[in-house]
């Protein structure tokens, strides 16, 4: 074992191949220089007592290191670790500052946690490498996390306030959850091709920078607290998502999918924000609400896509509702007194209902040709603009609650109409076919 008394300084510490050293440790203050391991030696664990100095700590490959700990205020240089080499946790007490924590191909480390106030560099690893978890106390920073091809990462939690820089993962590696505690701050957090993710959280008022996935990708939950605001979340080809969800007053950007991707359900809470939520061709979401009063940009789907239901809350705004091609949608409904931009479709697209609560707003209703709608229904005191359909277009029954407006109900050439009809007090414009329709 090498321990260092108080306020002493060390040089260098280092093994030759295949050698075995004990414990390194420093009392308070004392000072060491780099501690490195020749190929396929072993040293126990390397700790330093409070406000202590170590220089970078190295490993050879196929090397064995203990646990790599500080004491409060201590400083590390960087830990790294050569090929196939073992380490054991990194931990930091408060307020220690250490360098980058970086694994070398098929390397292991155990966890790499931080006290509170306490600074790290990045953390990185090599091709097939493995790390536990990666986590931080109150008030902590962290650099980048990001991983080599094959690479198996634990949880990176931060605790309330702390800041973390992107999160990354290579080709094929696997991450745990990815978690803020409240007032913490993320970069970007994305994927290679054929990475997983767990779920990505945020605790109350925290930020993340954007969410996206390589091709093929998969990621679980995306969620954020009360008050968070994330960026954009994104898919490549073919990548999985879980639901996205909104706390109260919480604001994301654009949910978007490329081509064949999987998105569970859109949801925000009560006076969230969100931006547009778009479909690439082929691709797949659930259901996409919000709750009271919150906002939305336009849904809309590329080809062939697929939406479930798209439904507000009182009081709640989205913008326009338009689909590509041949997609299909569920039904789009609004609560009492909702905002809905226009409700349109591709050709040969196919709609659900289309239905508002009490005093609701809807712009225009319009297919394209040989496109498929439900009912376009109103709630009492409700708001419609033109309901119109493309050729060979089919449309349910348009009725009108109590007191709502409509403007022109028309049909394109070929096109099917329900019945038209009012309720006690409602206004309609005009109501007129083309060549051959029936209404």
């Amino acid at each position: 074992m090498f321990l260092v008394v108080q306020g002493i300084t060390f040089g260098n510490v280092s093994s030759g191949p295949g050698v075995t050293f004990g414990n390194v440790s420093s009392g308070p203050g004392a000072t060491f220089g780099n501690v490195s391991s020749g190929p396929g030696a072993t040293f126990g664990n390397v700790s330093s007592g409070p406000g202590a100095t170590f220089g970078n700590v190295s490993s050879g490959p196929g090397a064995t290191f203990g646990n790599v700990s500080s004491g409060p205020g201590a400083t590390f240089g960087n830990v790294s670790s050569g090929p196939g080499a073992t380490f054991g946790n990194v931990s930091s007490g408060p307020g220690a500052t250490f360098g980058n924590v970086s694994s070398g191909p098929g390397a292991t480390f155990g966890n790499v946690s931080s006290g509170p106030g306490a600074t790290f560099g990045n953390v990185s690893s090599g091709p097939g490498a493995t790390f536990g978890n990666v986590s931080s106390g109150p008030g902590v920073t962290f650099g980048n996390v990001p991983s080599g091809p094959g690479v198996t990462f634990g949880n990176v939690p931060s605790g309330p306030g702390a800041t973390f820089g992107n999160v990354s993962s290579g080709p094929g590696a696997t991450f745990g959850n990815v978690s803020s505690g409240p007032g913490a701050t993320f970069g970007n957090v994305s994927s290679g091709p054929g990475a997983t993710f767990g779920n990505v959280s945020s605790g109350p008022g925290a930020t993340f920078g954007n969410v996206s996935s390589g091709p093929g990708a998969t990621f679980g939950n995306v969620s954020s607290g009360p008050g968070a605001t994330f960026g954009n979340v994104s898919s490549g080809p073919g990548a999985t998502f879980g639901n996205v969800s909104s706390g109260p007053g919480a604001t994301f950007g654009n949910v978007s999918s490329g081509p064949g991707a999987t998105f569970g359900n859109v949801s925000s809470g009560p006076g969230a924000t969100f931006g547009n939520v778009s479909s690439g061709p082929g691709a797949t979401f659930g259901n996409v609400s919000s709750g009271p009063g919150a906002t939305f940009g336009n849904v809309s789907s590329g080809p062939g896509a697929t939406f479930g239901n798209v439904s507000s809350g009182p009081g709640a705004t989205f913008g326009n509702v338009s689909s590509g091609p041949g997609a299909t949608f569920g039904n789009v409904s609004s609560g009492p007194g909702a905002t809905f931009g226009n409700v349109s479709s591709g050709p040969g697209a196919t709609f659900g209902n289309v239905s508002s609560g009490p005093g609701a707003t809807f712009g225009n209703v319009s297919s394209g040709p040989g496109a498929t709608f439900g009912n376009v229904s109103s709630g009492p005191g409700a708001t419609f603009g033109n309901v119109s359909s493309g050729p060979g277009a089919t449309f349910g029954n348009v009725p009108s609650g109590p007191g709502a407006t409509f403007g022109n109900v028309s049909s394109g050439p070929g096109a099917t109409f329900g019945n038209v009809s009012s309720g006690p007090g409602a206004t309609f414009g005009n109501v007129s076919s083309g060549p051959g329709p029936h209404l």
